[in-house]
């Protein structure tokens, strides 16, 4: 999440570059760094995977009543908040 947070065409819709090809170079480098396929961008479906993962548990905590022993936010999406 720390390396995708440095590419803000990736993430941030109304970056002047999200629709353009500098997009696809910075999941490239992403996935290099990481050893990842670049052919299937590997490392932009695993970035989708995680935020969606992140969005069901914010959502799960929304639905939970107050003073149901709820924990802290777990250790993989620590980066996330």
């Amino acid at each position: 999440m720390e390396e995708v947070a440095r590419y803000e065409c990736v993430y941030h819709r109304n970056s002047k570059d999200f629709k353009d090809k500098k997009k696809a170079n910075c999941w490239e480098k992403i996935g290099e760094k990481f050893n990842l396929s670049a052919a299937e961008a590997e490392a932009e479906v695993r970035f989708r995977n995680i935020r969606t993962a992140y969005g069901r548990y914010l959502k799960r905590l929304k639905t939970l009543p107050s003073g149901s022993g709820r924990d802290a936010v777990p250790r993989e999406f620590q980066s996330l908040e």
